[in-house]
């Protein structure tokens, strides 16, 4: 049997509160979101939680995420709301809310002003994660490696994903599908303020379904700023991005293509910027899902840093992540994965399983 003796104090918290919500679902195995509304007024919160192991170090493997949304109907056609969300990694980098924001929906669009990813990240694609390690998400296997090295994480543009911004996104039901945002970094030193901006086109019936992405960012100013959890701050006189990606889906199979391109201007310390691809393809068959995916990381290629120890070499490293799913009812499943990093320094095979749970 497991113990919890595995677990840091926090991570015992986590089970604890997995553990709770597992139970509740157990007992209503076709748990649904709770909803409710009245009037014009409604609320929804919804959620998902993963527990498990690796063999790597023999840590616990745990995410979650919650969400509540209120909503009002101002009138025929126009919604005014309120979104609050915290999950795993807002935890971790010692936030209060992944999200934090008042919206307002209409015939034309969406605009949101408060705490939130921008819309890079929001409209940005991913590969398909089959084996719940939130592989597109600061990928929960990497945490598990010890002495990984410098690693992007992420195939679309995160780097400001707590500040207060401002975004604006057009009716994601059209084909094409344009979002701005402003983050003037009101609240935080780390940078002077950051634009974005995105489109999406999406084709989402017929044979062949698919979706495609760019986006591009600029941030002023980036002073000791955590882009991403798996490389060094950056400080910097502006830091400019380049995003793009495609879903394919045709019949049961599922393609992810990412490419993200991240250049630092003036530039001290360590390296932090580089380019990110990545490749995977999915399969599902009744209630069993099969994935492999591989992505490549390269931080430092640009050799543009002024760092204390003069030139440092590119830093490559190449994941291979194949999964197995099961899946019992439209609440649970459980995932089985295998894997390998290899960096210069080391290779770093790893085997995850892990129960997945949604409401």
């Amino acid at each position: 049997m497991m113990s919890l003796k595995l677990f840091s104090p926090k991570e015992k918290h986590l089970c604890c509160l997995l553990f709770a919500v597992c139970y509740l679902l157990l007992i209503l195995p076709q748990a649904k979101s709770f909803e409710y509304q009245s009037g014009r007024y409604a609320f929804r919160a919804s959620g998902h939680g993963t527990f498990g192991l690796m063999t790597e170090t023999n840590n616990g493997l745990y995410d979650f995420r919650l969400r509540g949304q209120f909503n009002y109907a101002v009138a025929p056609g126009w919604t005014l709301g309120f979104v609050y969300a915290i999950d795993e990694l807002a935890i971790y980098q010692d936030q209060y809310f992944t999200d934090a924001f008042i919206f307002t929906e209409g015939p034309c669009g969406r605009a949101e002003i408060g705490f939130t990813n921008s819309v890079a990240g929001k409209l940005g694609v991913g590969l398909p994660d089959v084996g719940n390690l939130r592989i597109n998400n600061a990928n929960l296997a990497f945490r598990h490696i010890e002495n990984l090295g410098p690693m992007i994480s992420n195939p679309t543009i995160v780097d400001t994903r707590y500040s207060f911004r401002v975004s604006t996104v057009s009716v994601p039901t059209n084909p094409v599908q344009v979002g701005v945002s402003f983050a003037p970094g009101f609240f935080n030193d780390n940078f002077n303020y950051q634009s974005d901006i995105a489109i999406r086109f999406r084709q989402p019936q017929g044979l062949i379904r698919y979706s495609i992405f760019a986006a591009a960012s600029f941030i002023d100013s980036p002073n000791d700023l955590i882009a991403d959890i798996y490389t060094p701050t950056v400080t910097a006189e502006s830091r400019m991005q380049f995003a793009a990606g495609t879903n394919i889906q045709y019949n049961s199979y599922n393609i992810g293509l990412t490419l993200r391109a991240i250049y630092d201007h003036n530039a001290i310390g360590m390296p932090s910027d580089g380019l990110q691809f990545g490749a995977g393809i999915s399969y599902d068959f009744l209630q069993h899902s099969v994935s492999f995916s591989y992505i490549l990381s390269v931080v430092g290629i640009w050799n543009n840093h002024d760092t204390l120890i003069g030139d440092v070499s590119p830093f490559t490293t190449h994941t291979a992540i194949a999964s197995y799913r099961q899946r019992f009812n439209q609440n649970w499943e459980a995932s089985f994965s295998a894997g390998a990093v290899i960096s210069p320094d080391d290779n770093h095979p790893f085997a995850a399983a892990n129960i997945h749970f949604r409401f």
